[in-house]
């Protein structure tokens, strides 16, 4: 009878003591926050808790979401039917890269009615911050609950649907999206060399579909900065309609005559099924910078249209400061690894947003060491690696590091 009363008392006086502090929106304080080492001060509104003297713990090595690792402000909660029995901030386990999520059973105080009881299973649920999402997660293994465990759980794994651009090969790709929302966009990026195979698979400087139209022309043009063409060997022009690819042209050159003697251009055939009406729009790929950019000049597609020459070709602007900006990443993460799974060799694409030392080190399932690649000081912008790995068909992980951040990555080996 009296131990009930001061956990009263003490719990009481707990919240009042909370409710003195902010919290971020969305968190409402810990009831029974006494300032200990890695304990919150504030919790996810839905996974409030109280302590118990019966306690289990289940760890987990790791916690996903779509098969990317959560964040450390990310939360896992454990639950008895709708009553949250534990959590965790996925951060809050002293750096370590598992964490241990306490489970508490129902020890007969008015604060744990519900709580476990020996044979009975949790449920578990992800918090994901950013998101301001609860989602339902599912344990890679279901164990009874007893007072005084620890069991130790490979994987609690989650899916929710994410919208975003889900082409690799985009400047703004999203690793995490699920549904393509449309909004993939190639301009002003460094990128994979395959986007610009796919403009000219066989690099003869013509459209690789050109015969599923009946009508064409020809455009003969430079791009000009400052009055001057840029354009140098290497460089490539295309021309959509939408999204759909009408022409292509590698830069050509140096033009013998005219007023831009010794300049290089760009002689493109241009394909269509109307004999007129379409708006053509083109895209630039500047070799100096491996970069893509969006012309803003359009022009329409006309049957025959003979449109420029190397006297007077049609004339595309480029500001001077897209060749000299530089695209400075907010993220430090791996942002895409393609193909997936592959064989025999798979390239990661990742964003480093300050100057940092990188090392990638590689990981099997059961957590030994495989491979090491020490990349080097870089400074901050998008680069790639290539992992060629000797190894058995399997699962992987790649963990990049700087000495302070750690992203993760799963890979699958097929061979």
């Amino acid at each position: 009878m009296f131990k009930p009363f001061l956990l009263s008392i003490f719990f009481s006086f707990g919240i009042l003591f909370c409710d003195s502090r902010d919290c971020p929106n969305n968190f409402v304080p810990n009831p029974q926050f006494t300032g200990g080492v890695n304990q919150d001060e504030c919790y996810p509104e839905d996974f409030v808790y109280y302590s118990s003297t019966r306690q289990g713990f289940y760890m987990f090595l790791e916690v996903v979401i779509n098969d990317f690792q959560i964040s450390g402000d990310d939360w896992v909660a454990a639950f008895n039917g709708d009553i949250c029995v534990g959590a965790r901030r996925w951060g809050g386990c002293g750096g370590d890269p598992e964490c241990d999520v306490p489970v508490l059973g129902d020890d007969f105080s008015d604060y744990c009615d519900g709580y476990m009881n020996d044979g009975d299973i949790p449920t578990f649920k992800i918090y994901d911050v950013s998101e301001n999402l609860y989602i339902d997660a599912t344990s890679s293994s279901y164990v009874e609950w007893y007072s005084g465990m620890t069991e130790v759980v490979d994987i609690l794994y989650a899916n929710m649907d994410i919208e975003g651009c889900m082409d690799s090969y985009s400047c703004n790709y999203d690793p995490y999206a699920t549904i393509d929302d449309g909004t993939c966009e190639y301009c002003s990026c460094e990128l994979d060399p395959q986007i610009i195979y796919n403009w000219d698979t066989n690099g003869d400087g013509v459209l690789d579909n050109y015969n599923f139209y009946e009508y064409n022309g020809s455009i003969t043009s430079s791009i000009f900065s400052n009055d001057n063409i840029i354009v140098s060997p290497g460089d490539i022009l295309a021309a959509f309609v939408g999204d759909e690819q009408r022409g292509v042209a590698n830069a050509t050159g140096p033009t013998p005559f005219g007023p831009y003697a010794g300049e290089y251009m760009f002689q493109m055939m241009i394909y269509s099924n109307e004999t007129s009406g379409e708006i053509l729009t083109f895209k630039y790929y500047n070799s100096e910078t491996n970069r893509i950019f969006c012309l803003s000049e359009t022009t329409e597609f006309i049957i025959n249209m003979t449109e420029g020459s190397v006297i007077n070709p049609f004339t595309f602007s480029f500001p001077e400061d897209w060749l000299s900006s530089n695209i400075v990443p907010n993220n430090f993460r791996i942002s895409s690894v393609y193909p997936n799974p592959f064989n025999p060799s798979v390239n990661i694409q990742f964003e480093v947003d300050e100057p940092s030392n990188i090392v990638f080190r590689f990981y099997d399932i059961i957590g030994n060491t495989v491979d090491l690649i020490d990349y080097g000081f870089t400074h901050s912008g998008i680069f790639n690696i290539n992992w060629s790995p000797e190894l058995p068909s399997g699962s992987y992980f790649i963990l990049m590091s700087d000495g302070k951040n750690v992203y993760k990555e799963k890979v699958t080996l097929i061979k």
